[in-house]
């Protein structure tokens, strides 16, 4: 159990906040333990997002980028303490590391339930992982990954007990051609995390490289009033292309986060010289990782960012 202060308000009621260890689905056990006096219960949580796709190496023009990860499903139930056992179970999916020669691997899962089992009858509430982007094959841009489907009562049957309301993530964004990676527009389903953008592709001899998908602005927010860019595009010099960002909550004491945006393309000079990828960022909690950037023969393409760790919010009074 962690205490993340900012990350969720800690001075009314009891407030336990864990963070994803689990490396697959039904291992990596953490305990809640009721706590004395409280009557009812309020508990949130988000699966972990995919990661990014790595990018590509190839020629002028056929190096695209890999595509953002989707972010994990959001479920949240609300129910008297009377209907819980004084000991229930966690298991917690993490984000998957980037691997250099293949993509990340989708999300882990998250479960909550009365033993440390996967039988479903067991399980109170869960989530959804989001899906990894995809590898950037030759011209090919990697596609998104997938978004986490919101949870459904077979999967968790206990979870009728409650007042529950269960939604599907976001899925990532494409990466780019020879071009940027496509923008990503911010959810307004009720959802509090978001996929993640995808790398830069290659472009044609004697360009500067294409800059990785930016996450746009909110006209009139406070916390998001400008673009959330891509890493940049190397110069024809040439240079390697920048990092995507990392995910960020911008909001105080609001579980609400970003998705890593998509690492940039090398450039391309008459006679080229290799030069690498971007990096895609990783995602806040929850949210999915940036693809990695494209890059020319002789250089290494960008790696996807990791998928944010999932995470569970169990509020009591």
């Amino acid at each position: 159990m962690l205490d993340l202060s900012n990350f969720v308000p800690t001075t009314h009621g009891d407030v336990q906040v864990f963070y994803g260890t689990a490396t697959a689905t039904n291992v990596g056990w953490q305990i809640w333990n009721k706590p004395r006096g409280d009557t009812m219960c309020f508990m949130f949580c988000v699966a972990a997002g995919g990661g990014g796709g790595n990018g590509t190496v190839g020629a002028a023009s056929t190096a695209a980028g890999g595509g953002g990860g989707g972010s994990g499903a959001q479920s949240m139930i609300t129910l008297p303490m009377m209907f819980l056992p004084d000991t229930l179970y966690l298991s917690i999916g993490r984000g998957n590391p980037p691997n250099a020669t293949t993509s990340v691997a989708a999300g882990v899962g998250t479960r909550v339930c009365i033993a440390p089992t996967s039988t479903s009858i067991d399980c109170v509430f869960a989530a959804n992982p989001g899906g990894s982007g995809a590898a950037a094959t030759g011209a090919t841009a990697g596609s998104g990954g997938n978004t986490g489907l919101a949870m459904s009562l077979v999967t968790a049957p206990l979870g009728g007990m409650s007042n529950y309301d269960f939604l599907s993530g976001q899925g990532g964004v494409a990466g780019g051609t020879t071009i940027a990676g496509a923008a990503l527009t911010l959810p307004v389903t009720g959802i509090v995390v978001t996929g993640g953008t995808g790398g830069g592709g290659l472009p044609a001899a004697n360009n500067a490289g294409s800059a990785g998908g930016l996450i746009t602005a909110v006209a009139g927010s406070v916390s998001i009033p400008s673009n959330i860019p891509g890493g940049t595009g190397g110069t024809t010099a040439p240079t390697a292309g920048g990092s995507g960002q990392q995910g960020i909550h911008p909001y105080k004491n609001l579980f609400f986060g970003t998705g890593g945006t998509g690492g940039g393309s090398s450039g391309l000079s008459v006679t080229p010289t290799g030069s690498n990828g971007g990096n895609g960022g990783k995602g806040a909690p929850g949210c999915g990782g940036g693809g990695g950037g494209g890059a020319f023969t002789g250089s290494t393409a960008g790696i996807g960012g990791y998928g944010g760790d999932g995470f569970v919010v169990i509020v009591s009074w």
